[in-house]
């Protein structure tokens, strides 16, 4: 696949799985607040929500580092400075409306602020915004991996990322310390089950980009009936995991199963030949995409504003308009934060950097 080629489909996925991961938090949220059946119920059968589909973001961020970097002649200051450009502004404003709130930690907060997070290991205690410790995470680990793919053999990331892969399902499979992203999952190197989720995730999306860079079929033509078969796999594959991970009861032992069915799902997406995977591979969905990580980041934010003023209110008491209102508002914010804050912002910065180096030549 070409570094250039965009799939549209992998963003609807992206947009699809911010969706989700704001679902998991906001009824959680409600559910400490009501405590009704209807919320403990949605809270049980989605507790698979959170780490299968923070595993599943780690393994596309994987995927996308290799393909997009493996050929590319950058420096790693550049790499990292771009990775900043990327993650710092709209993480930052996301801490704004819990000052205006009056309940910004100075200290959790603003470390958050430059990555360190309790996902990291490096400080103990939660932010206001918890997402930001996946952000955090996956900076650290990106530079990490760069590094592996830039002086490294292909032999050998593919032996250093299977080992990875397999060492860090050992580790969250068996860690006695619970699997909140704080928690050490390793208590010898202090490695934290968010720092072990992002190491084996990654590993997988970089050992699946290798296969698929090896294996790619993009060229080869598809006859109906063959097009028609895959179109059902795809359904079938998407539908299945969809609904194990949104409405089944938690077994955390069968992570490595859903982990699986994402990458098949991957990898049907890719290769676009079916028609379910080509009715999103659409510029629409791609903008859809492009709201994903403004979504998952600003979605604590908004749940503290709804907390404040619609919770502890008693504003609205209906369960089902609660729900509806959280989700709306926070994908309404999410997609305006994408528009006017972190698009302008990373393109100005973009456009900054790119003077600079042009200045220097």
């Amino acid at each position: 696949m070409s570094p250039t080629k965009r799939l549209y489909n992998i963003d609807f996925l992206r947009f699809m799985f911010a969706i989700m991961i704001m679902y998991y938090h906001v009824v959680g949220v409600l559910n400490n607040f009501h405590n009704t059946s209807f919320l403990q119920n949605l809270a049980v059968k989605g507790g698979l929500i959170g780490p299968n589909i923070v595993y599943a973001f780690f393994i596309l961020s994987g995927f996308f580092l290799y393909i997009t970097n493996i050929s590319k002649p950058e420096k790693l200051s550049d790499f990292i400075l771009q990775k900043v450009i990327r993650l710092w502004p709209l993480m930052a404003i996301s801490f704004v409306p819990f000052i205006f709130l009056g309940t910004y930690n100075k200290y959790l907060d603003t470390l958050n602020i430059f990555f360190i997070s309790a996902g990291t290991g490096i400080v103990k205690g939660g932010s206001n915004n918890p997402a930001t410790w996946f952000i955090c995470v996956l900076f650290f680990t990106s530079i990490f991996f760069y590094c592996l793919i830039k002086q490294n053999s292909r032999q050998k990331i593919i032996n250093i990322c299977a080992f990875f892969s397999f060492f860090c399902f050992i580790i969250l499979t068996y860690s006695p310390n619970g699997k909140g992203y704080g928690a050490i999952a390793l208590p010898s190197l202090r490695l934290t089950v968010g720092m072990i989720e992002a190491l084996g995730g990654m590993s997988l999306g970089i050992l699946c980009a290798i296969i698929y860079s090896s294996f790619s079929l993009d060229n080869e033509k598809t006859w109906l009936g063959k097009k028609i078969l895959i179109s059902v796999t795809e359904i079938f594959i998407f539908l299945y995991f969809i609904k194990s991970v949104a409405w089944h009861n938690p077994k955390f032992s069968e992570e490595i199963y859903y982990q699986l069915l994402f990458i098949i799902l991957l990898f049907l997406f890719l290769q676009n030949k079916g028609f379910f995977s080509q009715l999103f591979n659409h510029k629409i969905f791609g903008v859809l995409g492009s709201f994903s990580y403004a979504i998952y980041v600003m979605h604590f934010p908004c749940i503290a504003v709804l907390r404040k003023y619609i919770l502890e209110t008693n504003l609205i008491k209906n369960d089902v308009h609660l729900l509806l209102l959280f989700t709306t508002f926070c994908i309404v914010v999410g997609g305006g934060a994408a528009i006017c804050i972190e698009r302008p912002i990373t393109n100005y910065l973009k456009g900054k950097l790119q003077k600079n180096k042009q200045s220097k030549k």
